[in-house]
This record gives C-alpha cells, structure tokens and sequence, in this order.
C-alpha cells in the first residue's frame, strides 16, 4: 500500500495531512504525528482529502490517538474524508469520536472554539453534535 504523510504547525492547531491507502503500518505513523502535533490544548486536525483507503483497524489507532490528546487537553478533528474512508468511520462506529468536518478550513474554524476536546456521541450525519458547528453554514458535518 502507498502511504504518506505531511504535518504543519498552524496558531493554536497542527494539521496532520494523510494520503494514499492508510493501513496498520501507516497508522502507527500517524499516530505518532498526531501525538507530536499535540501541545498544551492544541487540536490536531487529521486531513483525509487525500486519502483513498482506510482499514478499519488502522482507524482504530487513530482513536486512541484521540483519546490521548483529549487527555493531554487537546483534540483530533478529521477534516475532508472521502466518501469510502467516511464510510469506514461510520461503519466501524469511530464517527462518535471524532468530530468530523467537510475541510480543513472549517475544521480549524470548529478548534478555534474547542471542537476536538470530547468525543462526538451524538454525532449523526446531519446533526451537529459539537457546539463550534451549531448554526455555522462552512463547519457542518460531513
């Protein structure tokens, strides 16, 4: 599988870029890139826009990702999905804990008013679940 990774530090997030086809050997870098995007309440978006494939099980690493930066007061958004990649969040039953946004810019909106910190559990299609989406046209759920 071809996979790569890019990573960028913007003001108050970091932005972990992944493409290609993201499988168990891939996970365990992004993983890592998302824990080294974490700072003092920084979130961390992951952009999908170039992602073709995710394993489900390589999804799973990244939620525990999640889960240590919401613990280190940070947060992970997931920003551009695909379609197949977005199915395989929803399928796996991951959409909950993540918030989930249609780009990068409107996923950086959501950070900058702490979207990122709790897991999503009401997260549905077209309900926004975190309240930097509420009412706010470019940062829906995808």
């Amino acid at each position: 599988m071809s996979f790569e990774l890019s990573s960028r530090v913007c003001p108050g997030f970091a932005v972990v870029a992944l493409a290609g086809e993201l499988d168990a050997a891939g996970a365990q870098a992004a993983a890592a890139a998302i824990q080294a995007g974490i700072g003092s309440g920084r979130r961390v978006i992951v952009d999908l826009g170039a992602l073709r494939f995710a394993a489900c099980h390589a999804l799973g690493a990244l939620a525990v990702a999640a889960n240590r930066a919401r613990r280190a007061g940070g947060g992970v958004l997931l920003a551009a999905p695909q379609a197949a990649v977005l199915r395989v969040v929803e399928l796996t039953g991951l959409a909950g804990v993540f918030c989930v946004y249609a780009s990068v810019t409107a996923a950086a909106a959501a950070a900058a008013v702490g979207c990122g910190s709790l897991p999503c559990a009401a997260w549905r299609p077209a309900t926004p679940a975190c309240p930097g989406r509420a009412g706010r046209a470019d940062a829906s759920p995808r």
